[in-house]
């Protein structure tokens, strides 16, 4: 998981720079693979704000 949550932080962060260190908190923290590949898919295709929105309102997966 750690990989893919790695990943989806460069994806972001190549499309709309630096992620603000909250938002990198809560990816890091997600272990559950299918919100993981959600958050990948709209990172890809979705605008700053919906990702990011995502990440900051979907706390499923989260370890505890």
């Amino acid at each position: 998981m750690q990989g893919r949550a790695l990943a989806l932080i460069y994806l972001d962060e190549a499309r709309f720079g630096p992620i603000p260190p909250a938002l990198r908190a809560v990816v890091e923290a997600t272990r559950d693979l299918s919100t993981l590949e959600r958050w990948n898919l709209l990172a890809a295709t979705g605008t700053r704000v919906e990702v990011h929105d995502a990440f900051s309102s979907d706390s499923a997966g989260r370890s505890p």
